[in-house]
């Protein structure tokens, strides 16, 4: 049973030391059963309101008027002044213009286009690895199949993708006192080669025709993106194309290992496949929160969260709430209305590469369960520290085969 060991009021769900440890997730079943719609009004981002329960995320989600992400989709703000915004701080027609372009892509003729990139990276990189001898996985599964596709997509040698996986890494955190980066200026000295890197890449896909890939398809749009706005999609479409697929594919490994008999369940029904990539994803929740600003008003769960309020939606929270999901605390492949969760968020902001992640991790676990093999972690594992990423920097494994 959680005990909490500070007055409510002064309660900060975002310290980052609670994330690591999984130790959040005892935390969010106190909050959604006492205060799902919790107030803090002093954290190093300033005051803010989370909301843990699965229906308030789905209400917000899907009220863009009220719930702008125009001021900013992490806890910390983009500055007021700021006219060009990503696709993930856009709202209405800027955020549907941005989100039509790269669409193509996104289509299941696109996808099944990628599906034979996948495929042969998925079945080099497999081969490449030992068998009964510890290794990383992250590094040499995870991180190589991702890098290799996210350099596909982005339209950039798959020599490069080594690069991509650095400056995703750096674009993923969130400055602060208690972050590996202290301030957004040191974090953009730090983006300035990729920022450089993709600038030429469009210089080159303008005097090119238009091809099946991000930077191609931006460069083609028929209003011209300004640069920054250019670079903070690319920024957006770095992350998203990397760490999240990341770490449900890391993620997938350990969750196996936990519950064997749904590892057996996977592996000798292909029938469950897609249910049982939709539990992986629920279960891991590789972005743990979205954040939106009310823009009026507005009363949720009995309370008045004021016109310029921040409003985080903790998606990890809202996957394991009991009243929207049958034992959510249990890993089931073959669960019912498996794809019901918050993982790609909901509403005009789902994400539109949902379809691509869910791809890749299929096509991975295909050729794993081909193999026969039985992946067994060492314990030597390194959780990734973050209140925004749940990941892993590290795992170790050992190959049966």
């Amino acid at each position: 049973m959680f005990e909490l060991n500070e007055p409510l009021a002064k309660l900060d769900v975002s310290d980052v030391s609670r994330f690591a440890d999984q130790s959040i997730l005892s935390l969010f079943a106190f909050l959604r059963s006492h205060e799902p719609v919790h107030f803090c009004e002093s954290s190093p981002h300033g005051a803010y309101w989370s909301i843990s329960r699965f229906s308030d995320i789905v209400s917000i989600e899907a009220d863009p008027k009220r719930f702008s992400s125009r001021s900013g989709f992490t806890l910390a703000d983009i500055d007021s002044d700021f006219k060009h915004r990503s696709i993930l701080s856009s709202d209405g027609q800027d955020h549907l213009r941005q989100r039509r372009a790269i669409a193509p892509l996104m289509t299941v003729d696109g996808i099944n286009a990628l599906e034979v990139t996948v495929k042969k990276a998925a079945v080099e990189i497999l081969d490449s690895v030992p068998l009964d001898k510890p290794f990383d996985w992250v590094e040499r599964v995870s991180i190589a199949l991702t890098g290799r596709m996210l350099a596909t997509m982005m339209g950039a040698p798959h020599s490069d993708f080594q690069k991509l996986i650095h400056w995703s890494h750096i674009a993923s955190i969130i400055p602060g006192p208690n972050a590996d980066l202290g301030s957004f200026e040191e974090k953009d000295r730090l983006l300035e080669d990729c920022y450089r890197y993709f600038l030429a890449r469009r210089d080159i896909s303008v005097a090119s025709p238009l091809s099946l890939n991000f930077v191609s398809l931006l460069a083609h749009m028929k209003r011209e993106m300004e640069v920054d706005e250019y670079l903070s999609t690319i920024i957006i479409l770095i992350v998203g194309g990397n760490e999240t697929t990341r770490n449900s594919i890391s993620a997938s490994v350990v969750f196996f290992d936990q519950f064997p008999e749904q590892r057996d369940l996977f592996y000798n029904h292909p029938e469950l496949m897609e249910s049982g990539i939709s539990e992986i994803i629920r279960y891991q929740t590789p972005l743990i929160y979205m954040r939106r600003t009310a823009t009026e008003d507005v009363e949720i769960g009995e309370k008045t969260i004021k016109k310029g309020d921040k409003v985080v939606m903790w998606y990890l929270s809202g996957n394991r709430d009991e009243d929207a999901i049958s034992q959510p605390d249990e890993f089931i492949i073959n669960r019912m209305r498996a794809g019901r969760h918050l993982s790609f968020g909901f509403g005009p902001h789902r994400c539109i590469g949902r379809r691509l992640a869910e791809m890749q991790i299929r096509v991975l676990w295909e050729e794993i369960i081909r193999r026969k093999w039985i992946i067994q972690p060492t314990g030597n594992t390194e959780r990734t520290v973050s209140n925004f990423i749940n990941g892993f920097n590290k795992l170790e494994v050992i190959i049966r085969n």
